[in-house]
């Protein structure tokens, strides 16, 4: 029983941080942030979450999962539509269903 929690808390919290790193990199790599302004923005959204009261690891998860998703799916429609220079509608209707999806998961 303790080695199989202990094998899904290492995995929540390996997936977890390797997220953060990608989000991290994203900020700094795509939309040319800072390095130390990426990390900041990076581990604001935890740090904030425990520091107003969130105590259980599973909403902070989710919370974080949600807004972290959200971002990245609009980044990811903004570089395909910039590599593809359309105007279509099309981006615009999916990065609104992606942003209701993120706040409807909150």
């Amino acid at each position: 029983m303790f080695v199989g929690s202990l094998l899904g808390l290492l995995a929540v919290t390996e997936a977890a941080l390797s997220f953060g790193v990608y989000f991290r990199e994203t900020l700094w790599y795509d939309l040319k942030l800072n390095k130390n302004i990426s990390w900041v923005l990076t581990g604001l959204a935890p740090l904030s979450l425990f520091l107003f009261g969130a105590r259980d690891i599973i909403p902070v998860i989710d919370i974080v999962g949600a807004l972290f998703f959200g971002f990245q799916a609009v980044v990811i429609l903004m570089i395909h539509k910039k590599l593809k220079n359309s105007e279509n509608v099309l981006y615009y209707i999916i990065g609104v269903m992606v942003i209701l999806g993120a706040i409807l998961s909150l």
